[in-house]
C-alpha cells in the first residue's frame, strides 16, 4: 500500500487543460487561494500553478506551489518541468489527492496543524530527486504532498510550512 502512495497511477486525459499561474500578492501578505475545494496561502510573491500537470487523471494534482514562476507539465506523475527547472534557492511543492475507494484511513493520519516536514525521503522513482513527504486526510478526503528544497533554500523550509499548515480543506459533496 505504501509503496502505490510513493508512485502515484499515472492516468492520462489529451482533454484536461492547464490554467495560468497566480503569484500571490500584496504588501507581503500572503494571498488565500481556492482549488477544487481546498484552499491556501501562497507567499507572496510565489506562483501556485492549478492543474500543472494536466495529463494525470489520478491521482489528482490540483496545484503546484513555488517560490519562482514554475513551468507546468511533466513525466506524467510529478511536475517534472517545475523540478528540473527549480532553483537551487527555491522551494517548490504539490498535493495529490486520491480518490477514498481502496484506501486505509490509517495510512493517512488526520491534517496537522503545523504541518511538519519530517525527514527527507527518497529519491522517489516518479520525482527522481529526494522530497519530504506528507500523508494526510481531512473531512473525508486524502491528500500526499511533496516538498522540494533546493540546495540553497533553506531559509524558505519555513514558508513552506507555513503555506501547508494553512491548508483549508472542504468535504466533498
Amino acid at each position: 500500500m505504501a509503496l502505490a502512495l510513493v508512485l502515484p497511477a499515472c492516468n492520462a486525459s489529451k482533454d484536461a487543460a492547464s490554467s495560468a499561474p497566480t503569484a500571490g500578492r500584496g504588501h507581503g501578505v500572503p494571498t488565500r487561494q481556492t482549488v477544487d475545494g481546498i484552499s491556501i496561502r501562497v507567499p507572496n510573491g510565489w506562483t501556485l500553478r492549478r492543474n500543472p500537470l494536466p495529463a494525470l487523471v489520478e491521482p489528482a494534482l490540483p496545484f503546484a506551489v513555488g517560490s519562482w514562476p514554475l513551468p507546468s507539465g511533466g513525466n506524467g506523475c510529478a511536475p517534472s518541468r517545475a523540478i528540473r527547472a527549480q532553483p537551487t534557492t527555491a522551494a517548490l511543492f504539490w498535493l495529490y489527492e486520491y480518490p477514498p475507494a481502496g484506501l486505509h484511513r490509517h495510512d493517512f493520519p488526520p491534517q496537522e496543524k503545523p504541518f511538519r516536514l519530517g525527514r527527507l525521503g527518497g529519491p522517489f522513482e516518479c520525482l527522481g530527486v529526494r522530497a519530504y513527504r506528507i500523508l494526510f486526510r481531512s473531512h473525508g478526503r486524502y491528500f500526499q504532498v511533496h516538498v522540494v528544497l533546493g540546495r540553497h533554500a533553506g531559509r524558505l523550509r519555513h514558508l513552506a510550512v507555513a503555506a501547508l499548515s494553512s491548508l483549508r480543506v472542504r468535504a466533498t459533496d
